[in-house]
């Protein structure tokens, strides 16, 4: 039995086990904590108007940042700390100023920051629903990517190899700099900055506008868009990512209304992120010649 017949096994036998224990039930998340401070629809679209702005800054007004040298994966000549730039700074103007919106608009309502889970209410009770979450979730995700692995096998599909640029990159790095700041935007700054879109914007407006009955539909739908946003729509031969994708979106989903909480969420997101990037240096440093 290799190491892929055990997560085919473990991973079925851990999602059973959540549905015998109860915790996958509505009456679950129906009961989660409240959290409103009057987000609408319309937050939505304005948080989506200063991501789109905020990137066109990024494209047209910054130097050196044109489309044509915005994709790592089609430009030549692009080395990893030059990446490693783009990548932070595509972080700080396209996906900070949503964030910061959310952070205001929540701050006018009484303990808004605590009630959208900003700030910690019980730091250490959510760094245990993180780590918990995040060993429960590992060999969910790892079984879904490999039963849609042995799914493309049988239509003549090999494995995907590294997909997300931004790993591709770490693994051709020769700058130790470049490869320290691709691994702080991975691993520290996009667990923060998508689990407050996603989780804090995205799934609390569709709480406040649909109502707490609905909190497992909208964390379904709220997973779906967190899949396709990842999707590498360039490379579907890739699309063994996405089930993946999908249950590492469900864990989140149902973490944060389940606690109230981004940081579990944080927590989950960080240790799936540094899992990748531990596994691509592995790769690459088994890559090089012995001496």
């Amino acid at each position: 039995m290799d190491l892929t017949d055990i997560i085919l096994i473990l991973g079925p036998l851990v999602f059973a086990l959540l549905v015998w224990r109860g915790c996958l039930r509505s009456d679950v998340l129906d009961a989660g904590p409240s959290r409103r401070v009057g987000l609408v629809p319309a937050d939505l679209l304005i948080a989506l108007g200063l991501m789109i702005l905020g990137q066109s800054l990024v494209v047209y007004l910054l130097p050196g940042a044109s489309p044509e040298q915005a994709d790592p994966a089609t430009a030549e000549g692009v080395d990893s700390l030059a990446f490693a730039y783009r990548a932070l700074r595509a972080q700080a103007c396209g996906q900070l100023p949503p964030v910061l919106y959310l952070l205001w608009r929540a701050s006018f309502a009484p303990r808004g920051l605590w009630l959208i889970g900003a700030i910690p209410a019980h730091p250490w009770r959510d760094l245990w629903w993180g780590v918990s979450a995040f060993l429960i979730a590992v060999p969910m995700i790892m079984a879904a990517i490999q039963m849609a692995v042995l799914l493309g096998g049988l239509f003549g599909q090999e494995a995907p190899q590294i997909a997300h640029d931004m790993l591709k990159m770490l693994i051709d790095s020769d700058s130790h700099t470049g490869t320290v700041l691709i691994m702080v935007s991975a691993v520290l700054v996009a667990p923060i900055v998508e689990e407050s879109i996603f989780r804090g914007l995205i799934q609390s407006v569709m709480v406040e506008t649909l109502g707490e009955s609905r909190r497992w539909s909208i964390v379904i739908v709220a997973s779906i868009v967190f899949m396709f946003i990842h999707a590498d729509f360039e490379s579907w031969e890739h699309w063994q990512a996405l089930p993946g994708l999908l249950v590492l979106g469900l864990v989140l989903g149902w973490l944060y209304e389940r606690t109230g909480s981004l940081w579990p969420c944080i927590v989950v997101h960080t240790g799936f992120n540094l899992i990748n990037v531990l596994l691509v240096i592995a790769v690459k440093q088994s890559a090089q010649p012995t001496p």
